[in-house]
């Protein structure tokens, strides 16, 4: 498929995960948030856990870095999801987050 195809029903974004792939439930892995370091890493931090709480996902924080110019922030999380559904909300909400660049 050349890139300037459009995927998903005329989506032009790429979707990470493809809908095709089975993801067996539960998974824990790291999860890599990276935002504009605008505020500082406390506000960031508690931006995320607040999602993590509300959305009841088990979770541990493993490293912040700031980038060396430190215009970004990244966090690597370890997280548990139970279900497809979950993922998906929590994606969802970590794409509102002001100063959100990637959620992987």
């Amino acid at each position: 498929m050349k890139k300037s195809q459009k995927l998903n029903g005329g989506s032009h974004k790429k979707e990470m995960v493809p809908n095709d792939i089975k993801i067996d439930f539960p998974i824990s892995y790291t999860l890599k948030v990276v935002m504009v370091f605008d505020q500082g890493i406390e506000k960031h931090q508690q931006d995320i856990e607040e999602i993590l709480l509300r959305q009841k996902i088990p979770f541990e924080f493993q490293s912040i870095k700031k980038s060396s110019n430190s215009n970004y922030i990244s966090f690597s999380i370890r997280i548990t999801l139970l279900s497809k559904v979950q993922m998906d909300d929590l994606y969802t909400d970590l794409k509102m987050l002001p100063g959100i660049k990637i959620a992987i």
